[in-house]
C-alpha cells in the first residue's frame, strides 16, 4: 500500500493539479474581508490573541461553510481524475495486472485525494491566521479554534469525498462522474438545508456552538461556554451518512466490481 500511496500523490501533485487546488483555497479563504477586533479591558496578551484566533478562525471558518461550492467542485475534479477517469480510459485495467490488492489500491487513492485537499485548506487558513497576527502562531498555534476549523474541514470533505468516490465507481465515467457529483452535491445541498445530514444543517450548528456562544473573561483569561455533547449529536449523522457511502464503495470495488 506505501508504494501505490507514493505513485497516486505523485499523480495529485504534478503541475497543474495542487497549483489549482492552492489557488482555489487561497481565493476562498482570501475573500475574507477585514476582522474588526476591539479587545475589551483587563484581558492579558494572552486573552487578546484568544480573542483574535476565535475572530479570525470564526471568520474562515463561516467563510468555508459559505463557499461550500469550491469545495465540491475540487473534489469533484480530483476523484473524477483519481478513479473515473483510470476506469474510462482503461488504465484501472491496466494497474490491476499487476500483483496490486484491489484494497489497498483504493483507499491509496481515496486517502490521497482527501490528503491533497484537506491539508492544503488546512495550510491555507493557519497561514491567513498567522498573517492576521504573527505572534498568534507562537502564543496559541494549537488553539481549539484551529481544531475546530480542521473538523468543520474534515466533515465536508469527508462527506463530499464519500459522495464522488461512489458517484465515480458506479458510473465509470468521467464526464457523467464530475458532473454527477457537483449536481449531487449542489442539489442536496441547497434543498435539505433543514435535514440534519445536510452540510449546511450540521455545519451551521457546528459553528454557531463554536464561534458564536457567550464568553466570559476570567482572571484575564477568556473562558468560551461549549457544549460538547450537542456538538457530537450534530457530527454524528453526517459522518454516519459519509461512512456508510464509503462502505458502500469500498465494498463493491474491492469485491463486485468488474474491469473490463
Amino acid at each position: 500500500m506505501k508504494e501505490i500511496m507514493k505513485w497516486e500523490l505523485k499523480n495529485l501533485l504534478r503541475f497543474p493539479i495542487l497549483e489549482i487546488i492552492i489557488v482555489f483555497a487561497v481565493f476562498q479563504i482570501g475573500v475574507i474581508g477585514y476582522i474588526n477586533i476591539i479587545p475589551s479591558g483587563g484581558l492579558s496578551i494572552h486573552s487578546f490573541h484568544l480573542e483574535i484566533g476565535k475572530v479570525t478562525y470564526g471568520m474562515i471558518t463561516e467563510n468555508l461553510i459559505n463557499s461550500k461550492i469550491i469545495i465540491y467542485l475540487i473534489t469533484s475534479l480530483l476523484f473524477t481524475i483519481s478513479f473515473a477517469y483510470e476506469l474510462d480510459t482503461n488504465l484501472t485495467k491496466i494497474y490491476m495486472s499487476y500483483p496490486v490488492k484491489r484494497r489497498d489500491y483504493f483507499i491509496s487513492k481515496f486517502a490521497g485525494c482527501f490528503a491533497v485537499i484537506f491539508l492544503t485548506f488546512l495550510s491555507v487558513g493557519i497561514g491567513f491566521a498567522v498573517f492576521i497576527d504573527g505572534s498568534y502562531a507562537s502564543i496559541n498555534i494549537v488553539s481549539p479554534f484551529i481544531l475546530v476549523y480542521m473538523l468543520t474541514l474534515f466533515l465536508l470533505l469527508f462527506f463530499a469525498s464519500s459522495v464522488a468516490t461512489t458517484v465515480a465507481v458506479f458510473s465509470k465515467n468521467t464526464a457523467l462522474s464530475f458532473i454527477g457529483t457537483f449536481f449531487v452535491l449542489y442539489i442536496f445541498d441547497s434543498i435539505a438545508t433543514n435535514i440534519k445530514l445536510s452540510p449546511s444543517y450540521f455545519l451551521g450548528n457546528i459553528w454557531h456552538q463554536f464561534f458564536t456562544g457567550l464568553a466570559t473573561c476570567h482572571e484575564g483569561q477568556i473562558v468560551y461556554h461549549i457544549s460538547y455533547t450537542e456538538v457530537i449529536k450534530t457530527i454524528y449523522p453526517p459522518l454516519f451518512l459519509s461512512s456508510v457511502l464509503f462502505f458502500i464503495s469500498f465494498v463493491y470495488y474491492t469485491k463486485y466490481f468488474e474491469v473490463k
